[in-house]
């Protein structure tokens, strides 16, 4: 039996070649700049890193120091403070007191202006015994004159009152009649005779009204507007030696 060896490469012209592995050739120096940036990209994140820590210190220090200066402005300040709020509080005391020496001030009633403005007050029909003060019960309450005597008539009476009610120490609508009855007038008429033949004189008594009235004190101050009508009524009626006082407290600041 007989074998083919038909090597068919051979009959198309091919050629066989033996491939061999090419050894890798060098192009030239070998380019580090990759290399490099990628270190230096490597240090920078550490660099900025401290130099944020070393800014973030900085700051920090400056930022102690200007707390420092501003504690010690805040401290200057509380000390202000306190000076301030002493000297307020004193301010208070002090204005405490003046209002309550004014208002003490304002209640001190002149008695001599007041009974000579009621003395100018009763007609020459109407005789005036008894003058009192009579206070009132409660806080609120207003004290009063009380007067008493005697009129002609009961219309000699009433023009009292309407006068007293003219004044501005009174209560205009709080005058009022207490009482008034009639009686004997309590004048005593005594005539004298001589000799025998003298005639007998019988002399009656007068009837006349005995009176009482309540005229509550009506509320005044010796400041601003009001304080000057009054000081000029104190001055008509000789009050002299209080107006003097009163201005001299007006221009110590005491009085407005």
């Amino acid at each position: 039996m007989y074998s083919l060896d038909v090597n068919f490469l051979s009959d198309r012209g091919t050629k066989t070649q033996d491939v061999a592995p090419r050894a890798r050739r060098s192009t030239g120096p070998v380019n580090w700049t990759p290399a490099i940036a990628g270190a230096l990209l490597g240090a920078l994140f550490p660099l900025l890193a401290l130099g944020a820590l070393l800014f973030a210190q900085s700051g920090g220090r400056q930022l102690q120091s200007e707390k420092a200066e501003v504690d010690q402005e805040l401290a200057a300040l509380q000390a202000e403070i306190a000076e301030l709020n002493r000297l307020s509080a004193e301010t208070e005391a002090i204005e405490g007191d003046t209002a309550s020496l004014v208002g003490v001030f304002d209640k001190l009633k002149p008695w001599s202006a007041v009974l000579q403005d009621v003395s100018n007050r009763v007609p020459t029909t109407v005789r005036l015994q008894s003058v009192k003060q009579s206070e009132g019960d409660g806080v609120d309450s207003v004290d009063a004159l009380v007067l008493s005597g005697n009129a002609e008539s009961y219309e000699d009476v009433n023009d009292f009152m309407l006068t007293l009610g003219g004044s501005s120490f009174f209560e205009k609508e709080g005058v009022v009649l207490q009482e008034a009855t009639l009686a004997d007038d309590p004048t005593k008429v005594e005539v004298k005779t001589s000799g025998e033949n003298a005639p007998q004189v019988k002399v009656e008594p007068a009837q006349v009204v005995n009176y009482t009235i309540n005229a509550p004190f009506a509320e005044w101050t010796y400041q601003g507007e009001a304080g000057e009508t009054t000081l000029v009524n104190l001055s008509s009626l000789g009050a002299e030696g209080l107006v003097t006082r009163i201005e001299e407290l007006k221009a110590q600041g005491v009085i407005d």
